[in-house]
């Protein structure tokens, strides 16, 4: 398991081995909303960089890696917490009015809210990265254009022009 979340951890790093991901993604079909939609979903950060650019590649990359890193201190608060069950359970039987059973159901309260944060925290965040990707591949072919001229009455100001 520690294995795979390795791997996943470190896979937006290898996506960077390539000189340009838009070279890699030139032959292939147009990027559609609902593409991009469904690959974010699937993995984390891969809709940024399915949508292009230097700047959605440092997006995907920041996103992929944070979400990972929540997944994997999730699943690591989980083996700490199964551990930590079958102590108390036998610290219990012992003596369930110690304080040293005491402070164990403390710590599992504990160690049990941070994990539930870390999962809460994966999903706002996967939700987000998943939101801007789909958004990011909407406007995608918005030719939006700032300008600064001059107006017939010598005043100097900025044009907004956005073609559809």
């Amino acid at each position: 398991m520690r294995k795979i979340l390795i791997i996943l951890f470190f896979s937006p790093v290898l996506a960077f081995a390539q000189k340009n991901i838009a070279d890699s993604l030139k032959y292939a079909s147009p990027a559609t909303a609902k593409d991009v939609l469904w690959r974010a979903i699937v993995f984390p950060g891969f809709g940024q960089f399915y949508n292009g650019g230097k700047l959605n590649n440092i997006k995907g990359a920041v996103a992929s890696t944070t979400e990972l890193a929540c997944l994997y201190f999730a699943f690591r608060r989980n083996e700490r917490l199964k551990d930590l069950k079958k102590t108390y359970a036998n610290s219990y039987k012992e003596n369930p009015n110690s304080a040293n059973t005491q402070v164990l159901a403390k710590n599992y309260e504990d160690l049990k809210y941070s994990r539930n944060t870390m999962l809460w925290l994966f999903s706002t965040l996967h939700l987000l990265s998943v939101g801007e990707a789909f958004v990011e591949a909407h406007f995608k072919n918005f030719d939006v254009q700032f300008d600064l001229k001059k107006f017939e009455n010598n005043t100097t100001g900025v044009s907004v022009g956005v073609s559809f």
